[in-house]
C-alpha cells in the first residue's frame, strides 16, 4: 500500500480552511446531496460486505479447497482494492460520478463470476474485482461528498456510509434467507440488486444533475 501511494496519490499541498473556531460539522450541517451520496455508499457497503461474510460458507459448499483457501482469497480481495485504488484515478476521468454504479456492476460481476467459479482460480479472479469494486466507490464518495459541502462534512458522511458493513450480515442474510440457506443464492440474489442499483444510482445523478461532481 505504501509503495502504491507514493505511485499513485497526487503530490498536492494543503489548503488552509478558513473555517470559525466555533463552527462545528454535524449531521444537521450536511446538505441533500450529501445525504444523497452517503445513502449510495451505504447501500453499496451493505452488498459488499456479503462476499466476505459468506466465502468461507461459499468454499465449503461447492467444494473448491478447505477453509484454509479463504485466506487467500481475502488477501487477493485486498490485492484487489489495491488494483482500484491504483485506477480509480483513470475510471473518474471516464465515469466521473457515475463512477458510483460503475462500482455496483463491477461488484455484480464480480459475484457472478464467484458464482460460476468450477476453480479456485476463478474464485480468485471474482475476490479480485470484489475488492476493486470497493475502492471505486469509496473515493468517489469522498471526492463526491467533499465537492457538494464543506471537507470535514466528508468524515460525517462517510462514518454513516461505513455503518453498512456492519448491517450488511444482518440485512442481507435475513432477505436472502427467505428464498434459500445456499450461499450461491445469497450471492446471485446480491448481484441482482447490485446491478439494479446500478441502474438506479444512474437515473438518481442524472434526475439531480450530479453527473459533474
Amino acid at each position: 500500500p505504501v509503495i502504491f501511494g507514493i505511485i499513485f496519490l497526487p503530490n498536492d499541498k494543503p489548503v488552509k480552511a478558513e473555517v470559525s473556531g466555533d463552527e462545528k460539522v454535524g449531521f444537521g450541517s450536511l446538505n441533500k446531496t450529501t445525504w444523497v451520496f452517503g445513502a449510495i455508499t451505504f447501500l453499496f457497503m451493505i452488498l459488499y460486505g456479503v462476499h466476505s461474510a459468506n466465502i468461507s460458507f461459499f468454499v465449503m459448499e461447492k467444494e473448491l479447497g478447505s477453509p484454509a483457501v479463504v485466506g487467500t482469497i481475502m488477501a487477493v480481495c485486498t490485492l484487489g482494492g489495491m488494483l482500484g485504488g491504483a485506477t480509480f484515478g483513470a475510471v473518474n476521468k471516464i465515469f466521473k460520478t457515475y463512477t458510483f454504479a460503475a462500482a455496483f456492476f463491477l461488484l455484480a460481476i464480480s459475484l457472478v463470476i464467484t458464482i460460476k467459479a468450477p476453480n479456485i482460480t476463478v474464485l480468485l479472479i471474482g475476490a479480485l474485482l470484489c475488492g476493486c469494486s470497493i475502492s471505486w466507490d469509496i473515493p468517489q464518495s469522498m471526492l463526491s461528498i467533499t465537492n457538494t459541502n464543506r471537507v470535514e462534512a466528508a468524515a460525517v458522511a462517510c462514518s454513516v456510509a461505513q455503518i453498512g458493513t456492519f448491517c450488511s450480515s444482518l440485512v442481507m442474510t435475513n432477505i436472502t434467507s427467505v428464498f434459500s440457506q445456499s450461499v450461491s443464492v445469497r450471492y446471485a440474489i446480491t448481484a441482482a440488486i447490485s446491478a439494479a442499483c446500478g441502474v438506479i444510482v444512474i437515473l438518481i445523478i442524472k434526475a439531480m444533475k450530479l453527473d459533474k461532481q
